[in-house]
């Protein structure tokens, strides 16, 4: 089975970049360079592409790199994050009056594979006849480990994000069928003209870290669902241009707490807060602090301090932040949920949230092939 090919499919993708010539070296090139590799083997496939550099007003040398290179660039004489530059490159289409099939968003230190990335748009294609609307992403490999990175995503009920990689490694892929998952990650992330056109792309306010959440949870309040295609397309050199420190942790809270009031309302918040209260408890659990969101294991205490003052700073203004005025159906995607007890320990939150992601690959494979 295949996509008609006798009209030519539409296919941009944009590639986000903030001084990734200085940050990444040698991957910012090594990753441009798959992205081009990439669209010229679509286009021997018949594919009709489109490849935009969109710089988030760099101050080294991505923007030359990329000009050599002949790709277009949208340059932007501010930086507005990751979901600001997806933003103005969604609308940049819009205006243009380019009505693509699939839109991709790439993060700017992923290294591609051209035959597997051609693979993952064709499926993604064959799925947009099943559906009235689709966003789809792929699996990724740590550049860093070589294990499976972060790819199909879940939400439990607190708001936090766990990956797919929890439950399995790269050996165990090829038995893994296409499934629902609560969010495609923002890192490759591929939407198709009629979620476009019910959903929208990012929310430019978020600058960055959890836009991708939002997206999946508001796209599943509309009837588009998100959709995970076991197909490792590429390397993937995570946080490579957004160095770990405390002041990360802002974004990160910030829009966790809004998105959670939008789509879990009152309860959700209270949820929430639980979740960063009993963290003191869940930080005794030293081999299971495996959240992501805080690097305190080994920090000082001021470290800690200066986190603790971002994040109370964090969750009062994703509180204040304007909610839509439009009503948001409650979200129906598939969530972990948690009971207050589960946040005591990270060792029984963990062991929850193992079970809880295996039994949602069970529970909602989507298509036997």
């Amino acid at each position: 089975m295949s996509p008609d090919m006798t009209v030519k499919k539409k296919i941009v993708i944009s590639v986000i970049n903030y001084n990734g010539r200085k940050l990444l070296g040698d991957i910012f090139e090594k990753s441009l360079n798959s992205a081009i590799e990439s669209v010229e083997f679509l286009r021997k496939k018949g594919f009709d592409v489109e490849l935009f550099f969109v710089d988030n007003n760099s101050s080294d040398e991505s923007v030359s790199v990329a000009r050599q290179k002949r790709v277009s660039v949208i340059n932007l004489n501010t930086n507005l994050g990751y979901a600001g530059a997806c933003y103005i490159a969604f609308n940049h289409v819009k205006v243009r009056g380019i009505n693509p099939d699939l839109f991709v968003c790439l993060n700017n230190d992923i290294i591609m594979a051209k035959e597997n990335f051609y693979k993952f748009i064709r499926f993604g294609l064959l799925l947009k006849k099943r559906f009235q609307g689709i966003m789809v992403t792929p699996l990724l490999l740590n550049g860093y480990t070589g294990d499976l990175d972060h790819g199909g995503q879940f939400i439990d009920s607190t708001g936090a994000t766990w990956s797919i990689s929890l439950v399995m490694n790269r050996r165990m892929v090829a038995m893994l069928k296409p499934i629902f998952v609560s969010y495609c990650d923002g890192a490759v992330l591929v939407a198709d003209d009629v979620a476009l056109e019910r959903v929208g792309f990012f929310d430019p306010r978020f600058f960055m870290y959890y836009e991708d959440v939002e997206l999946g949870l508001r796209a599943w309040s509309r009837g588009v669902p998100s959709i995970l295609l076991p197909i490792i397309v590429g390397v993937h050199y995570r946080s490579a241009t957004a160095k770990v420190r405390p002041e990360m942790l802002y974004f990160n809270v910030r829009n966790r707490v809004y998105t959670m009031r939008k789509f879990f309302g009152w309860r959700g918040i209270l949820k929430l807060t639980l979740y960063y209260l009993f963290y003191v408890f869940r930080f005794l659990d030293l081999d299971y602090v495996t959240n992501p969101n805080f690097y305190l294991k080994n920090h000082s205490s001021i470290d800690m301090f200066k986190t603790l003052k971002f994040v109370t700073r964090a969750i009062f203004d994703g509180i204040r932040m304007k909610q839509p005025e439009e009503r948001i159906l409650k979200c129906i995607c598939p969530t972990i949920d948690l009971s207050s007890s589960d946040l005591f320990s990270m060792k029984k939150l963990y062991t929850k949230i193992v079970k809880s992601i295996v039994n949602i690959i069970l529970s909602r494979t989507m298509i036997d092939g």
